[in-house]
Formats: C-alpha cells, sequence, structure tokens
C-alpha cells in the first residue's frame, strides 16, 4: 500500500512507520521540514502546513492516510497550552481532509487519531463504541470538534476515529508513572480507585495496521485494551515488577493544585472496552497490564 502519515516522527508514529516499512509499504511523511530528512526507496517526506507547501501535487495515488499530528497534552495545561493543543487538531485535520479532497482519486482509508478523554468520566460505566455518553470537559470538547472535522472525509472515504487510551511505551504516560517508584515515592493518586483505560504501544501499532485493511471498521474505534485497570492495582503492579515500594499517598486535591486541569488525566476514571476491534478479531498481544508492565521494565 501506499500510505500519508502525519505525525510519523511521534511516540506512537515513529514505531507505527517502523512496522510498515517492515510490512513493505510505501511511505509518503508529512512533516514541516522534508529538506532535513533522508528520503529511500520506500519512504519520501513531503512538507505540509507551510503557505508555500503543495502535498497534493506531491502524493499522487494513496491508498491509506494516517493523522497522529498535535500539540502534546503532556505539561502544564495554560490557557495557551490548550489553545495550541486544540488548534493543531483542528487545523492539520482540516487541511489532511482538503489534501485528500485535492488528490487524483481519494485514498480507501483515513485513520484519524482521537481519544478517550471523549468520553463522559467517572460513571463507572464501562462504555463501547455504541453504548456511552460523550464528556463535556476541555479533552471531550477537543475530542468531538476533532472527530468532527475528521468524519468531513466520509463522503469521499472510509474514516475511523481511534480512540487510543494511555499508550503505555518506552515514551509518553508510562515512564512518567515509573519514575515515582525509580524515586521511592510511587503510591497512591487520589482515591487510588480510577479506572485507566490503557494499551501497550505494539497493540496500538498492531491496531492501526488492522483498521486498514478491515473494510468493514469505520467511526469510533476504541484503541484500549480489553482490561482497564484501577490506578491503584497497577500502581502496586509496576512497585512489585522493580521491587519498590508502594506507599506514598498524592491526595486529589494536592494533585489539582500541581497540576491544574491536567491533574484529569491521572484523577478520572474512563472503562472503555474495546468491542469493535473485538468484534473484528483482532488479538492483543498485551491484553492485561501485568504482561505489558513486564515487557517494558
Amino acid at each position: 500500500m501506499k500510505i500519508a502519515i502525519a505525525g510519523g516522527s511521534g511516540f506512537v508514529g515513529g514505531k507505527l512507520v517502523a512496522e510498515l516499512m517492515k510490512q513493505g509499504h510505501h511511505l509518503s511523511i508529512l512533516t514541516r521540514s522534508p529538506e532535513s530528512k533522508n528520503e529511500t526507496e520506500h519512504i519520501q517526506y513531503v512538507g505540509w502546513m507551510r503557505e508555500s507547501d503543495t502535498p497534493e501535487n506531491q502524493l499522487g495515488e494513496i491508498d491509506a492516510v494516517i493523522h497522529l499530528a498535535g500539540t502534546s497534552i503532556n505539561g502544564r495545561w495554560t490557557e495557551a497550552r490548550k489553545k495550541s493543543i486544540y488548534n493543531s487538531r483542528m487545523e492539520s485535520t482540516k487541511e489532511i481532509v482538503r489534501i485528500m479532497e485535492q488528490l487524483p482519486q481519494p485514498p480507501k482509508v483515513f485513520v484519524c487519531a482521537s481519544a478517550v478523554g471523549i468520553y463522559k468520566a467517572n460513571t463507572g460505566v464501562a462504555y463501547t463504541e455504541n453504548r456511552n455518553e460523550l464528556g463535556s470537559d476541555f479533552l471531550a470538547t477537543v475530542c468531538k470538534d476533532w472527530e468532527a472535522e475528521a468524519n468531513k472525509a466520509t463522503p469521499i472515504t472510509r474514516t475511523v476515529n481511534a480512540r487510543f487510551g494511555v499508550v503505555f511505551g518506552e515514551e509518553g504516560a508510562f515512564p512518567r508513572i515509573v519514575l515515582p517508584y525509580r524515586l521511592l515515592a510511587g503510591g497512591k493518586l487520589g482515591s487510588g480507585n480510577q479506572v485507566m483505560s490503557w494499551i501497550h504501544v505494539d497493540d496500538v501499532v498492531s491496531m492501526i495496521s488492522y483498521a486498514l485493511y478491515q473494510e468493514s471498521i469505520s467511526g469510533p474505534l476504541n484503541v484500549t485494551s480489553p482490561h482497564p485497570i484501577p490506578m491503584e492495582e497497577l500502581g502496586r503492579i509496576v512497585a512489585k515488577t522493580i521491587h519498590r515500594p508502594h506507599w506514598f499517598h498524592v491526595p486529589s486535591p494536592l494533585l489539582k493544585i500541581a497540576l491544574g486541569d491536567m491533574s484529569s488525566l491521572l484523577l478520572d476514571s474512563h472503562k472503555i472496552m474495546p468491542q469493535k476491534a473485538e468484534e473484528h478479531g483482532f488479538r492483543f498481544l498485551y491484553p492485561d497490564a501485568k504482561k505489558a508492565v513486564d515487557s517494558l521494565l
């Protein structure tokens, strides 16, 4: 397949590019600095999001488009950062839809990132793609508007909204979860009962690749493990794995003072199930947190 990818240099994007290359696909990486990249026989770098760029003239015929780009949600959510988190996703998605509309032939599939933050938090209910309630906080608003922009491509191509859980890997959130334990300060965050919907990065890559081929997969796709886990249980698994104590307690009010709105990433509870992936026969490499943690530590 010929696949265009935005966000191909990020944590998940880099892993995905490596896997798709291994599978023998031809990749076009959308980037703001194509001149600094080294192209190969199977990978080209195409400039975009600059006034002079015309990616639609360089891409030619494309079978699939994957969009993973956007300002990181890690870091304190100042008003300026929240604006960047929102605008980076809206503007890049609008541009991708415009590019696809201008191609000689539209791609067969468009996979656009989203997140489980779209769902209403702290309900105690297990949500699936078909049975859920959407939230109204900052992250939910970002995700809803992001998906709305992506879905403008549905008249021309199969569109998949990949709703990511917390991705466990060598980068991203997982090292931040582990760090306090390495410093002998690991323990309960808030009540500890809040449920985290997570997924191993290798399963993220596999599920995105799977969605490219499964023509019956469209719309929302929960990119999460089938076994979400309470934060308290996850902490104890990490502590046992690296032989550190699980004893510290950071109350919710203190986290909110320290992190501001970003504390919702640690304190909100989301129990999200990957029903659509499982119904379509997807098999997880790391279905449970113990196995995932063991593979990374």
